[in-house]
């Protein structure tokens, strides 16, 4: 009766291992936002100088950024730190204006596409490979004083 008993013990663990395993689901960050793209997110207030910027986390949770008032409309600076594969989601489009690696020197943003799941409402995504620095984000001169964005890990979302 023992060898029975272990047999069903032993299979049973394997039904379990490959039940967690079939369960992790891949999901595409981009489908994801649309989702969120009517949260709030959290608060963050953009800075007027790349030496005051507060940083951006990778996270699942979009922000809201409230940005300064400059002579021609609204501007400031966010920070993101590297390493790593991260995508930037804009739900308004024309409004990061640059990228820099560390507070020198514009670095070329990568060409904008809409977000193809929800186009409409996240009209730019910037797909970015972050090297082991900080680098800060040049968002207006704009005319509005807030802008939803979400910054996530790129793992999942692939472009065909």
């Amino acid at each position: 009766m023992r060898p029975l008993r272990c047999l069903f013990l032993v299979v049973a663990l394997a039904g379990c291992t490959d039940e967690k395993q079939d369960a992790a689901p891949t999901h595409d960050p981009g489908e994801e936002m649309c989702g969120h793209v009517d949260d709030q997110g959290t608060p963050l207030d953009a800075a007027a100088t790349a030496t005051e910027a507060p940083t951006l986390a990778v996270s699942e949770t979009p922000y809201t950024v409230t940005l300064p008032e400059a002579q021609t409309g609204y501007e400031g600076f966010v920070k993101m730190a590297g390493p790593g594969a991260v995508l930037l989601f804009m739900g308004q489009s024309a409004v990061v204006t640059a990228l820099s690696e560390g507070e020198a020197g514009a670095e070329a943003l990568p060409t904008p596409t809409a977000n193809e799941h929800c186009p409409e409402q996240i009209p730019e995504h910037f797909h970015l490979e972050l090297g082991a620095a900080d680098y800060y984000l040049h968002l207006g001169p704009a005319s509005i004083p807030t802008v939803w964005l979400a910054l996530t890990e790129a793992s999942g979302h692939e472009h065909e």
